[in-house]
This record gives structure tokens, sequence and C-alpha cells, in this order.
């Protein structure tokens, strides 16, 4: 479990606009969030968004059958191929 004095050592600061403070101040308030705890939820929430997305392989319909192509019909091994897979720490 993480140590709750440690989960609030760091520290992040950045400059705004007046509006914008504004806007993310009325936000919090109509989310029942102080400010901080507003930005921290949204910003981990998109963070997450981002990371997960960028673990998804988006392809096209033509992508996509080409893939399942050579996934059902592989292309044979090379000699470079069969010689890595020699090495250890891969199964045959």
């Amino acid at each position: 479990m993480v140590d709750a004095v440690d989960s609030k050592s760091a520290r992040i600061e950045f400059k705004t606009t007046n509006e914008i403070k504004l806007l993310l101040q009325q936000a919090a308030v109509a989310t029942g969030m102080d400010l901080s705890s507003f930005l921290l939820s949204v910003s981990v929430d998109r963070a997450k968004d981002i990371l997960k997305e960028e673990k998804i392989l988006k392809l096209t319909n033509e992508e996509w059958v080409k893939f399942n192509e050579i996934l059902n019909n592989p292309p044979k091994a090379t000699d470079e191929l069969k010689a890595l897979m020699k090495l250890e720490g891969f199964d045959e």
C-alpha cells in the first residue's frame, strides 16, 4: 500500500489565464471537488485513456484483412529467424 504521506509528496504547478482558472473552478464546484482534486481526477482519467489507446492496434478494413491473411498463412521462416529462435530463451 502507498504511504499517504508519500502519495502527496510530488508537486505540479502551472500557469494559466484567469478565465481558464475560473472555468476549472466552476467545474470543480459542479462535481463537488476542490480544484486540486478535480484537476488530478480529470488528468489521471485522461492520462489512463491516452495510454490505453496507445496499446490498441487500430487497422482499416483492408489492413485487417491483410493481417488475418498473414496470421492464417504465415510466410516461411528465414534462416535469420531460425537462427534467432535458436538463441537461449526461445522455445521451439
